[in-house]
């Protein structure tokens, strides 16, 4: 009697590069061998409502093309960027009902192929139907003490050392790294607690891009070598003069005039001005300007990485430089615009030899979503307008700060 079954059929794909190919082409032999045993298997009936965890189901290997729904065999090569195992001789009815749980899993740039996907396929006479169930981009972010080792005692001051000597092996003595915090108490819990710490670039708001690029080397470098908890914070003498836009605030003072550590460069310390500011919108213009420039720091690593995380803080450095230019202009003149990207022509205007130009590029960018595509394919593009955009504002609070002083009130 014919059986005509509903199966439910979970299938792997594994991706890699040449360093797992033999393991991988001896599991092709080893599982050609193992089904050509079992030419005539026939599945048997299985009753899945998905997504039950208890179901049945025979596990039959890595990858399966289905030509129609009488043919559930497929054959893949393991050379090139992919691999599968070869399954042979599965059949069933032409009438089978079947939903197939397909697993890819990927060792490659998640911009190939996600780490993890699911997709089921339901079979049904010559009809097949294809629909995406989950997976993440980032399923195998970095979590110490769970997918990564935590780090050592060793890890921390060796990163410091790799990080310091890159700094100045390449001259750049006058950029300050203070530290602070529990590693300085020394009362850090190794492998959890981070690193914090203050970099400071000499001169205006408008940092040398190309010693911020060197200083972003050197913390990829450090950190590809001890992978840490790393919390670093960007800033300028400039701007920690004013105080306005000082990455901290008052409260902040004594406590870093007592307990801090100079790693290299000059200590600034005595430039600096802490202020508590009761102006919400200069707050929000500080945060999005730390925002920017932290992830601008951290570029190179996560470029390397981890790209989803790379695009990510990218997205968000265009979404806050756009959306600071709306809260500058407001600072200015007190009118509240509804649209971010009306603030061009008004920045030409109350600035007349301000350059729009990275503000016109993140305008056309969001309005042509196919161009913004195309960008994240192209690292170095991606770095290149993230520097152009942390300028762009690093610019336009320089302008504020010079034709808006600070007060005898507010000081």
């Amino acid at each position: 009697m014919a059986i005509f079954p509903d199966a439910t059929i979970f299938c792997t794909v594994t991706l890699g590069t040449t360093v797992i190919f033999i393991p991988i082409f001896s599991t092709f032999f080893i599982i050609c061998f193992i089904d050509s045993l079992n030419f005539d298997i026939l599945l048997a009936p299985v009753h899945t409502t998905f997504p039950d965890p208890n179901i049945s189901a025979e596990v039959l290997g890595s990858l399966i093309l289905i030509t129609n729904p009488g043919n559930c065999s497929g054959l893949y090569s393991v050379f090139g960027n992919f691999s599968a195992n070869f399954i042979k001789g599965i059949s069933c009815s032409k009438l089978v009902d079947a939903t197939m749980f397909t697993i890819f899993n990927s060792f490659f740039d998640d911009t190939l192929t996600p780490p993890v996907l699911v997709i089921m396929f339901t079979c049904k006479e010559k009809f097949i139907k294809v629909v995406y169930i989950g997976g993440s981009l980032n399923s195998d972010k970095m979590v110490f003490g769970f997918n990564e080792a935590r780090p050592s005692e060793r890890d921390y001051s060796g990163f410091l050392s790799v990080f310091s000597k890159y700094i100045i092996d390449n001259g750049l003595h006058d950029v300050n790294l203070t530290l602070y915090g529990s590693y300085v108490r020394r009362t850090h819990i190794v492998g959890r607690s981070d690193i914090d710490g203050l970099l400071i670039f000499p001169g205006g708001t408008v940092i040398d891009k190309s010693k911020f690029n060197t200083v972003s080397n050197a913390v990829a470098t450090g950190l590809k070598e001890h992978k840490i908890p790393l919390q670093f914070c960007v800033s300028d003498l400039r701007t920690m003069a004013d105080g306005r836009f000082n990455v901290f605030d008052h409260t902040f003072e004594s406590y870093l005039k007592d307990k801090r550590r100079v790693i290299f460069g000059p200590d600034y310390f005595s430039n600096f001005r802490f202020s508590y500011n009761e102006n919400a919108i200069e707050e929000r213009v500080k945060h999005n300007l730390k925002k920017c420039r932290n992830g601008l720091l951290f570029s190179r690593y996560f470029m390397d990485t981890d790209k989803k995380e790379f695009i990510t803080r990218f997205n968000k450095c265009l979404d806050s430089v756009s959306s600071s230019a709306k809260s500058i202009l407001w600072l200015c003149d007190n009118k509240i615009r509804e649209e971010r990207f009306s603030t061009v022509e008004e920045i030409e205007r109350m600035f007349p030899c301000f350059d729009t130009r990275v503000l016109k590029i993140i305008r056309r960018l969001y309005t042509n979503l196919g161009e913004l595509d195309n960008l994240y394919k192209d690292n170095q593009a991606v770095i290149n307008l993230w520097n152009d955009s942390v300028e762009f504002l690093e610019n336009l609070v320089e302008e504020y700060i010079s034709s808006h002083p600070i007060s005898i009130k507010q000081d």
